[in-house]
Parts: structure tokens; C-alpha cells; sequence
């Protein structure tokens, strides 16, 4: 079969010239009332001419505007990874100042090697770091030494860290621990492996001096 050629129609072509026809009929005529009136004619440039002088100085301010909130996106870019460092700078000292206190819990803790709290002699302060009533972690002590034991009291589990001679050593452990975001970290005192009430630990104390 032959190709098909689609040409347009005669009545298309004819309405084609009449479209034309018509729109240079038109400009004429606007043509012939400008040659009438040319200030009329001067006057419609002039205002297209100011026009065109108004949206060049918006796109100038619209350009400036940009230049002005991309450097601004650019600053608080900077700022937030000026930011990120920070934060990364300041967990790697946490991270470090826990792994110092951990290292530290020997030498503060009494003179002996039990595991045992409740074998420990004499009056000492502990840091508990936590008390809980679901969360239970005993499954983990058995891999740790008596810097960090457990206790179960008051249907809680209880956690406490390092051992220590004073309550003012004590007090100044739970206050690193507190930096490290432990917030409820606090000073218990034991004698004997009993807990006791701070102020009796401290009435004990004063009567050691």
C-alpha cells in the first residue's frame, strides 16, 4: 500500500487567510489611529519602556535577595557543622572520662578482692547509678569485679559503683558520674556490707577520727 499524505483541507486554508486577512485589518486600523494621535503612540512606548525599567529592577532586587539568603543558608551551614564537631568533640571526652573513672574504681575501693559486697568489712560509701523495678541486668554482673554489683531491695535492682573510704570522695565520683549524664546518681553508705542511712555512716565516721 501507498504512503497516505495528509494536506490540509481547502476550508482550512481558507479560514488560515481569513485569520490573516483579518489581524492585518486590524493593525491598520490601529495604525491609522496612531498616524491620527502619535503622542498616543509615544505615550504607549514610554509606558512600556517603564514597565520593562520596573520588572529589570525587581529582577536586580530578586537576584540580590537570593545572593543574600544564599549566603545566609551558607553561615548556618558552617554553624551546624561547626555544631556536629562540637558534639562529636564533646561525647569522645565523656567517652574518655568514663573509661578514666572506670580504671579508677581500684584505687578507691577498700583493701580487699571479694565480690561479695555483703564480705566487706568496715564503713564505706558507694555510688548507686540506678534504681530500677523492670529493668534487671544481674545476668551481666557475673563478668564484672565489686567495682560494679548489684542488689535486689524494695521489690528494685539496684547498681552501685566504686568503693569508697570517705563520703567526700564518694560525693565527688557521683558528681563525674552526674557530668556523664547519669542524673540520678547518688551517695549510699554501707558498714559491714549493711546498707545504712548517709547520717549514720556519717556519725560512724566521726567517731573513727
Amino acid at each position: 500500500m501507498g504512503a497516505t499524505i495528509f494536506t490540509p483541507s481547502a476550508s482550512h486554508a481558507q479560514q488560515d487567510k481569513k485569520a490573516v486577512k483579518a489581524e492585518k485589518k486590524r493593525w491598520k486600523k490601529k495604525a491609522k489611529t496612531y498616524v491620527k494621535n502619535p503622542l498616543a503612540l509615544k505615550a504607549r512606548e514610554e509606558a512600556f519602556a517603564k514597565e520593562l525599567e520596573e520588572l529589570q529592577k525587581r529582577l536586580k532586587e530578586c537576584q540580590k535577595k537570593n545572593g543574600e539568603l544564599q549566603a545566609e543558608l551558607d553561615n548556618c551551614a558552617q554553624k551546624a557543622a561547626a555544631e556536629i564537631r562540637q558534639y562529636k568533640y564533646k561525647y569522645d571526652s565523656l567517652l574518655n572520662e568514663f573509661n578514666r573513672l572506670s580504671t579508677a574504681y581500684e584505687s578507691t575501693r577498700g583493701a580487699t578482692t571479694s565480690s561479695d559486697v555483703t564480705t566487706v568489712k568496715g564503713l564505706y560509701y558507694r555510688v548507686q547509678v540506678g534504681a530500677y523495678q523492670k529493668f534487671n541486668m544481674n545476668r551481666h554482673l557475673e563478668y564484672t569485679d565489686e567495682s560494679f554489683t548489684g542488689e535486689s531491695a524494695d521489690n528494685l535492682n539496684k547498681y552501685m559503683m566504686g568503693r569508697f573510704k570517705t563520703y567526700a570522695l564518694a560525693e565527688a565520683f557521683r558528681n563525674d558520674i552526674r557530668k556523664l549524664g547519669i542524673k540520678d546518681a547518688w551517695v549510699v553508705a554501707y558498714n559491714d556490707g549493711v546498707r545504712i542511712d548517709i547520717k549514720e555512716a556519717q556519725r560512724l565516721q566521726s567517731k573513727q577520727k
